[in-house]
């Protein structure tokens, strides 16, 4: 895979993400996001509700290329929208997503949590409004250009 895609749900595109966190466990997740870099839309641009899941597991299995391999994997019922403006994300620019705290405190609280497990986070749209999808930079085409995550957290008791 060189790009990452999520699109609305006319398309049915989902962008798979994984990150290994130095994170204790119980720590207080006070913020969290992901951050982008879209290099371009598909599609007629139009606006669209997204969402951010995390599937629910503390051992993620690495992706793979069969299909619906991301969009298939069981995740927390919890999820963070993420509302797509008119136009797309901004391009050749990294954009952060809206706080994702919830999601990665859901991991860290788990019982079996231990620094340095990996997350696995994915992204796809929610409706079938006229819109597009976005092209996103993974790490396979440009590892400096990937998506990023940024955890803030206190210690736990």
């Amino acid at each position: 895979m060189n790009v990452a895609w999520f699109s609305n749900a006319e398309w049915g595109d989902t962008a798979g993400f994984q990150w290994a966190l130095d994170i204790p466990q119980g720590a207080n997740i006070t913020a969290a996001k992901i951050q982008l870099l879209s290099l371009s839309h598909n599609g007629d641009g139009g606006a669209y509700q997204a969402v951010i899941r995390i599937e629910d597991t503390n051992v993620p299995q690495a992706f793979n290329t069969v299909a619906g391999d991301i969009q298939n994997r069981s995740t927390w019922s919890t999820e963070v929208e993420w509302p797509i403006p008119q136009g797309g994300l901004p391009t050749e620019v990294f954009v952060d997503s809206p706080d994702i705290a919830a999601l990665i405190q859901h991991a860290v609280d788990d019982p079996q949590w231990q620094p340095g497990n990996r997350v696995s986070l994915n992204v796809r749209g929610l409706d079938g409004a006229p819109g597009g999808s976005e092209i996103i930079v993974d790490f396979d085409d440009d590892n400096l250009s990937a998506a990023l995550i940024s955890v803030t957290y206190l210690p736990g008791d």
